[in-house]
């Protein structure tokens, strides 16, 4: 009985015919997180100041509105760029484009215009307590500023990865976990130079905190008018 493979590991529907352009791609994104972010903004503070303005007093209810939807706002974005689906690479003349779909649609990187890998640790753990791999991340970004997430799960995607950075002339910059995570030795890793980890929730909650307290400034400056 033939060994089943799953959708990470096989070959089959892993060459996209078309592709879309990393610019292309970087555009419509930009587009889709902005209405994300705009639509998650108007349900959770909408509401609040509505009641607020007819009330004059917003209800417990409003405030975790707020509260809930500013975390939304900031969390969307960290986790639009990670690909969900098992990424392709072009055919032809587009073999040296990697494509995945996202949250936010289709978004395209050239391989060889990588600029930098980071290692994004979702700090997702299962019942025992070990590390579920499904959560971490390598986020590359290429030359036109497009970032996709590529899950470590994804083994054939990290290959295209590792192939298109260790290549003779590439200034791509690695993390160090990001190396490892692409399974790069330490000799080989320390000849590339190298760059910061992805660290979204730390700028997530202090975009957090800020947009919390600017509410509850508003509220408060409205209320004493």
């Amino acid at each position: 009985m033939a060994k089943r493979t799953k959708p990470w590991q096989e070959m089959e529907h892993r060459v996209a015919e078309k592709v879309l352009p990393p610019l292309r791609t970087r555009r419509r994104s930009l587009v889709r997180n902005s209405l994300a972010v705009a639509a998650l903004a108007a349900v959770s503070y909408g509401s609040s100041i509505f009641e607020l303005v007819r009330n004059r007093e917003p209800s417990g209810v409003s405030i975790v509105f707020a509260f809930l939807g500013g975390l939304a706002v900031v969390i969307f974005p960290a986790h639009s760029c990670q690909g969900e689906w098992p990424a392709r690479r072009g055919a032809g003349r587009d073999a040296h484009l990697l494509t995945a779909k996202t949250l936010t649609g289709w978004r395209t990187i050239d391989l060889d215009q990588i600029m930098t890998i980071r290692f994004r640790d979702m700090g997702v753990r299962d019942y025992a307590g070990r590390l579920n791999f499904l959560g971490h991340y390598v986020i590359v970004r290429d030359a036109s500023r497009v970032r996709i997430g590529i899950p470590l799960r994804d083994e054939l995607a990290l290959g295209w990865l590792r192939e298109a950075a260790t290549s003779p002339g590439t200034r791509t910059r690695i993390s160090a976990r990001a190396g490892t995570a692409m399974g790069l030795d330490a000799a080989m890793a320390s000849r590339y130079p190298t760059c910061g980890e992805s660290g979204p929730m730390r700028y997530g909650i202090v975009i957090f905190l800020a947009l919390f307290a600017g509410y509850m400034f508003g509220v408060d400056a409205f209320l004493n008018r």
